[in-house]
């Protein structure tokens, strides 16, 4: 089960991406407070601690007083108090005497004024002092104004505001960046793979199919890599197979020519000596027509083993027609006319075969097959050593059938040399059917063995 799990992760890439979101969100939740804490408690200790925020309030203040004095401000006129506190956004400045507050940055202004002075006399508020108890946890300080009259102020500086507000922004960024960083490491990498891989497609496309293209991890673009590379093996195999017939086609039609051109100089030789009546008698002229047919027959075998060739190299599969056939009657049907054929042309045949014991049955074009065997016939006929005995053998095996043949070799003269077409065409007729022909030589014997798949074994 686990290992099921884990494939399945591996091998999909929207799966990993959505995980390594869920883990990126994870970490970042797991530092988000950690660090948020971090954060503030380094500006508390700053403004706090340190008593920086105490010395921006009496800063402040100082600067107030600098300015009710250099400009003669009287506690009556709050209009510029209210223009002090205006260019001081940062500062909450309150003014009282022993029973009102005379003056209150945070006063309710939350209404349209007709005059700017209407707007600053109602920062006026002329409210209990013992109404608003908060006052009594400030801090006030004497602030003697041009008129004379010493009012108490509360001045207190909120700059520091900002510095939080920015290290609340700063901290947010933080976290965006802890998941967005790894997040965008992650995807270039499979960008930079995808861009890699319309590389190497570039590079196939300009013909160089020895190239293999990268294959990285297990998800959907490493198996969109691994199809380019069997495809492109496909089409190299496919290449290599077409030139590989091509070649031996070459050799083939060379091989050929020689061994038409040969009994064809014979013929012709014959037919000269017999056109000039050079023979001694009518003995030796009725030597010469044996000759040259017996050449001319030859030269028919060759041609018809060419037109075989050829015709059965090109055939499709469909061409065939393909019946279920048990093993037992090829046994009996065709293989039993081949061994009375061999024993009729004096070969000794040893044949140990019981038709009842094979189970199995083939799928087979009959006529091909026989076909196969007249081959096999043929060349036991021409190659074969005659004083020794030819050998048959059949057997079942788990996924196929196996038939065999093992023969003696005799001293090939120039006119026995073999083309081997009739190999060529019974190993394209047994691709066909799906099996194969091997042929093997050892210690002067020869064999071939017969493949087919077997379709049922009872």
């Amino acid at each position: 089960m686990w290992y099921k799990l884990t494939h399945f992760i591996k091998d999909r890439l929207i799966v990993k991406l959505a995980l390594a979101v869920t883990l990126l969100l994870s970490i970042v939740y797991c530092i988000a407070g950690p660090l948020q804490t971090g954060i503030y408690a380094l500006l508390d200790y700053y403004y706090i601690t340190l008593g920086n925020i105490a010395k921006e309030s009496e800063a402040c203040r100082e600067n107030f007083q600098e300015y009710v004095m250099e400009n003669q401000i009287t506690s009556e006129d709050i209009e510029a108090i209210c223009e002090w506190n205006y260019e001081h956004p940062d500062v909450s400045l309150i003014l009282t005497d022993d029973t009102y507050v005379r003056y209150s940055t945070s006063a309710n202004y939350n209404q349209s004024f007709d005059r700017l002075a209407d707007y600053y006399n109602y920062r006026t508020t002329q409210e209990l002092i013992s109404s608003h108890t908060e006052l009594y946890y400030m801090t006030f300080y004497g602030i003697t104004f041009a008129d004379g009259i010493t009012l108490f102020a509360s001045v207190e500086s909120y700059s520091y505001t900002k510095a939080y507000l920015f290290a609340y922004y700063i901290y947010l960024l933080i976290l965006f960046l802890l998941f967005l960083v790894p997040l965008l490491l992650i995807v270039r990498s499979k960008i930079n793979y995808i861009k890699r891989l319309a590389h190497e497609l570039r590079i196939l496309k300009s013909g160089d199919l020895t190239y293999h293209v990268t294959e990285k991890s297990s998800d959907e673009l490493y198996q969109l890599a691994y199809g380019i590379n069997q495809m492109r093996l496909s089409i190299l195999e496919k290449q290599q197979q077409a030139d590989a017939n091509q070649n031996a086609n070459q050799k083939l039609i060379t091989s050929l020519s020689h061994d038409l051109r040969t009994p064809l100089t014979s013929i012709i030789g014959y037919l000269e000596i017999m056109k000039q009546h050079k023979y001694r008698d009518e003995a030796q002229l009725q030597e010469f027509l044996e000759k040259s047919s017996e050449k001319a027959f030859l030269m028919k075998d060759l041609s018809d083993k060419i037109f075989e060739y050829f015709l059965v190299s090109q055939r499709i599969y469909e061409e065939y027609h393909m019946e279920k056939i048990p093993v037992s009657d090829l046994i009996t049907g065709l293989l039993d006319n081949m061994v009375f054929d061999l024993e009729n042309l004096g070969f000794a045949v040893e044949a140990p075969l019981d038709a009842e014991q094979y189970k199995g049955s083939c799928r087979m074009d009959v006529e091909f097959m026989q076909r196969v065997l007249n081959n096999i016939l043929s060349n036991i006929r021409k190659y074969a050593d005659i004083t020794v005995p030819i050998s048959v053998a059949a057997s079942e095996h788990e996924n196929f059938f196996e038939l065999s043949f093992t023969n003696g070799i005799v001293e090939e003269d120039d006119e026995q040399e073999s083309t081997g077409i009739g190999l060529k065409t019974c190993e394209k007729i047994m691709r066909e059917h799906g099996g194969s022909l091997v042929t093997q030589t050892k210690d002067h014997t020869f064999t071939i063995h017969i493949l087919l798949p077997l379709i049922h074994i009872q």
